[in-house]
């Protein structure tokens, strides 16, 4: 006849047994470098990174936008004005030059083209424009595992290489 001792110390050496099975097969697992992909490292059953820094949510393409020291470097523009702000003197960005009333005027571009501000006057896409940069917060991205949240890193679990 067993005892009520004898059941639970039983109970406890199959628990134990169970255990040390599952932290052999995750050690053996780790040791053949399967747990975690490249750049990733274990942390109590999760593979954790650091999330890279992209610019790509604002949808804008390459020439307009780097990253830049943590940061989104936007290149950002407007139309210049002709001949420090006369008026009715207007640069037709169609036509690449100073008018009034639809009718060219003689203009030395792009000398005579002003911005705000002391902006400079740069050709973007084959037109004149007035240039400044804006710098926005980067976004944090995982290329593999998703972002918590909670912790910043980019998570996955062990033995996943795909995301």
């Amino acid at each position: 006849m067993t005892t009520k001792k004898q059941l639970t110390f039983g109970i406890l050496i199959a628990f134990a047994a169970v255990l040390s099975l599952g932290i052999t097969t995750t050690t053996t697992y780790a040791q053949q470098g399967k747990a975690c992909p490249e750049g990733f490292q274990l942390n109590k059953g999760t593979c954790q990174a650091e999330p890279e820094l992209t610019c790509d949510p604002y949808g804008v393409g390459p020439t307009r936008i780097e990253l830049v020291d943590g940061e989104c470097k936007h290149l950002s523009d407007y139309g210049p004005d002709c001949f420090e702000f006369q008026d009715r003197v207007i640069y037709d960005i169609f036509d690449d030059r100073c008018e009034t009333d639809g009718q060219p005027v003689e203009a030395s571009l792009p000398e005579d083209l002003t911005c705000r501000n002391d902006d400079p006057v740069i050709r973007i896409d084959n037109v004149w424009r007035c240039a400044f940069y804006e710098f926005l917060p980067a976004f944090e991205e995982c290329a593999l595992g998703t972002l918590n949240e909670e912790s910043g890193l980019c998570e996955i679990k062990p033995g996943n290489n795909r995301a």
